[in-house]
């Protein structure tokens, strides 16, 4: 064996050698991999269990809401039927029955200062939105001749009250997100001190 085997030699084995601990590396950074993943995911759900105490206010949250998207269904179509009808006395009913003249009272103060702030949030986002739908209808309908203000305007009031629609239904997905679905689809058929043991 001359010079220029052994050295092609020599560099095959550290070559190979190179080889093996790239290879251990990789193994040893997939099991680091594979272990922060799980670290990640158990902190997920630790923080999901850590804001559970503070869930009934979430729910409290969904139920208004949920209220205010049918609310505004509600008028989106009856301001449809009774403008091709053109009803002046029914689309000033609905001004009055569904329209706001302020925001005052959407949102209950003690309530909301009880809750997480990222709940408090969510909550002003969307009576912001509810509001904005509802306070042209006030103003809008209420006029003298509801269908002249509504000339033209039409698209722009059921445009705003969809707007809002869709806000809302965003924000109550991001609610979704925030909570784990088991404990927002318990079953609510008893109160939360029916469980205790009397004492």
């Amino acid at each position: 064996m001359n010079n220029a085997q052994f050295i092609t030699l020599v560099a095959l084995l550290v070559n190979t050698l190179a080889l093996v601990v790239v290879i251990y590396q990789t193994c040893l950074a997939k099991r680091g991999l594979s272990k922060t993943t799980r670290n990640l995911a158990l902190f997920e759900k630790v923080e999901m269990l850590r804001r559970l105490p503070e869930n009934n206010h979430v729910l409290w949250v969904v139920a208004i809401l949920g209220r205010w998207l049918e609310d505004m269904e509600e008028v989106l179509e009856e301001i449809k039927v009774l403008t091709r009808e053109r009803s002046a006395e029914g689309l000033s009913n609905v001004g009055e029955r569904k329209g706001l003249k302020t925001p005052q009272g959407l949102i209950q103060k003690k309530s909301y200062e009880l809750m997480p702030e990222w709940l408090q949030g969510i909550w002003l986002a969307a009576a912001q939105h509810y509001y904005n739908a509802k306070a042209p209808i006030y103003s809008c309908l209420t006029m003298p001749d509801p269908l002249l203000c509504l000339d033209g305007k039409e698209d722009s009031l059921t445009g705003r009250i969809l707007e809002s629609i869709r806000s809302i239904e965003e924000l109550l997905l991001l609610i979704d997100d925030m909570m784990p679905p088991a404990y927002l689809n318990a079953p609510a058929s008893l109160r939360d001190k029916d469980f205790f043991e009397v004492v």
